[in-house]
């Protein structure tokens, strides 16, 4: 035997060691993958069910060509959702109302 030889219990304790630091690694990144699609399905559903909200809350306004009405609820959803900006437009593609965060 050679004075370098390892023994069987410390390449063992390394082998273990790894495949420890490995399934915590594969673990980490499963994780953060789940966590990362529920945060962008949450975002969705939550930005889809506002549309739908203000579709609904300014059909009226825009019917009767309120532009001033609109962007009066625009500015409540938009201060209220903490939102950086929110529109609405027509189905030719016009802009018919928009409010913006300032500063």
């Amino acid at each position: 035997m050679s004075s370098r030889s390892i023994s069987l219990r410390v390449q063992l304790t390394a082998l273990c060691s790894l495949l420890t630091v490995l399934a915590f690694v594969w673990t980490g990144v499963d994780s953060y993958q789940r966590e990362h699609d529920t945060l962008i399905e949450s975002t969705n559903a939550k930005l889809s069910t506002l549309a739908q909200m203000v579709a609904v809350n300014v059909i009226s306004g825009v019917e009767f060509d309120s532009a001033e009405d609109v962007r009066g609820f625009l500015a409540t959803v938009h201060a209220t959702m903490d939102l950086q900006a929110a529109g609405v437009y027509l189905t030719t593609g016009h802009l018919f109302a928009r409010s913006l965060r300032h500063g």
